[in-house]
């Protein structure tokens, strides 16, 4: 299959939609980004990477990450990460917390905020340094050793994140959170945020499609029983708008499958 040229007619009738539609204002410092942007790589299992556009650029890949916190929970807990966080979509909005009391402090899915909390609250449990250690363990996945946190946009996070903090109480309340709430909510802040290109990510992600191999590293990084459990909560509902336009997780998700097939 010839992977550059379906991403060159895809990138030659991108150019004639751009700038279209607004970008993220939730985070105030995400709001400068430009709409002109637009990057798209195909990584293949056997080494070979196919890219268009600003697919090298670096951005800050805002709520993408909780992917990689999702799979190196997975490394500490494994199939008990579930009894904290559950693998439903939520029915609601990434940064609604009105179903945390009804679900007796359980999020639905590592993916909504309320859900990448609690696996923050994990991985501070299980990580002597936690913030090296995840950036450490991102650039591992995207063999990229320049990967960096964005600070810039991670105060900008932590300056608004109201929301957050009032779910972190809540969780903290029905004994889902260890740790102080204050640690939970700077680590999942610090996280968030990385700056990396589509490519870094193209590269990150590769074990998934790889039964849970890590090409780079000859490291099996999940077994592939883990691997199954990923893949289908990142299909049903791991794509998602943006919090203010969006009625929730899974009905965006469920019109990316309907379109896309």
């Amino acid at each position: 299959m010839n992977y550059q040229a379906i991403l060159d007619e895809i990138h030659q009738e991108i150019l004639s939609l751009v700038p279209c539609g607004t970008g993220a204002t939730y985070i105030p410092q995400l709001a400068s980004v430009s709409p002109q942007n637009f990057g798209m790589p195909v990584q293949i299992i056997d080494g070979k990477i196919f890219h268009v556009g600003h697919a090298w650029e670096l951005f800050s890949i805002v709520s993408i990450p909780k992917v990689f916190t999702l799979t190196l929970g997975f490394t500490f807990e494994g199939d008990n990460i579930c009894t904290r966080v559950g693998p439903e979509p939520s029915g609601s909005t990434i940064n609604s917390f009105v179903r945390l009391e009804h679900e007796h402090g359980r999020p639905g899915n590592s993916f909504i905020n309320a859900g990448a909390l609690v696996i923050s609250d994990i991985l501070l449990s299980h990580l002597q340094n936690a913030k090296t250690s995840f950036l450490h363990y991102v650039r591992q996945r995207a063999k990229h050793a320049a990967v960096q946190d964005d600070p810039q946009v991670a105060r900008s996070k932590r300056l608004t994140g109201f929301r957050n903090a009032a779910m972190a109480k809540i969780l903290k309340s029905f004994t889902n959170f260890t740790n102080e709430i204050e640690e939970v909510l700077e680590f999942c802040c610090f996280h968030c945020p990385r700056s990396m290109s589509c490519v870094d990510m193209a590269k990150g992600f590769l074990f998934l499609a790889n039964k849970g191999h890590c090409s780079w590293t000859n490291q099996q990084v999940l077994p592939q029983s883990q691997i199954k459990r990923v893949n289908p909560i990142m299909l049903t509902f791991g794509t998602y708008m943006q919090p203010e336009t969006s009625p929730s997780m899974s009905d965006d998700q469920g019109k990316v499958e309907w379109v896309v097939g």
